[in-house]
């Protein structure tokens, strides 16, 4: 047997030996925290989604709509970047040696990209519309008398025309 030969053999020891002593397996749990991660990823996505949505319909007279534009696009790209990277992440092994680093390193980049999508979704709330669409602006007026009025006198029409039908 070579050293080289000899060498792994020792590594693949060491590596069932790790996983024999440790009572959670930390591959698991780290697949499990990428899951739930892609998971925020979506529903952020789906939400500037749908902010794009509302800056393009409002185009001519959105106040910001160049700035939300970019910063709306940048997050989506930022958000596609990290599902991406997620998906590379929870592919590996972290019970093997060789994998903890790169995935180490993968996770920090991941952690910063999320970091950096906080902060433009800071700034797309910051320059959105000051007022949404969905705000009642007036109060509530009770319906006035003659609209009530004939709303009965239909229906006392549409009565009278049901007994008529049946009576024949």
């Amino acid at each position: 047997m070579t050293k080289r030969e000899r060498e792994r053999e020792r590594e693949r020891e060491r590596e069932h030996d790790h996983e024999k002593s440790c009572p959670l397996d930390a591959n698991i749990y780290a697949t499990r925290k990428t899951v739930a991660q892609g998971m925020m990823d979506i529903a952020l996505l789906t939400a500037n989604a749908s902010q794009l949505k509302h800056v393009l319909a409002t185009a001519d007279t959105h106040d910001y709509y160049l700035i939300n534009l970019v910063l709306i696009g940048s997050s989506m790209t930022l958000q596609i970047l990290v599902g991406i990277l997620l998906v590379v992440v929870g592919r590996w092994n972290i019970n093997k040696r060789k994998e903890q680093s790169v995935a180490n390193v993968t996770n920090n980049v991941i952690v910063i990209l999320i970091f950096l999508i906080t902060v433009v979704n800071v700034l797309i709330t910051a320059f959105g519309d000051e007022e949404p669409d969905y705000v009642i602006t007036q109060k509530w007026q009770e319906p006035r008398k003659e609209y009530v009025s004939d709303d009965m006198h239909r229906l006392d029409r549409e009565l009278k025309s049901a007994l008529n039908t049946t009576e024949m």
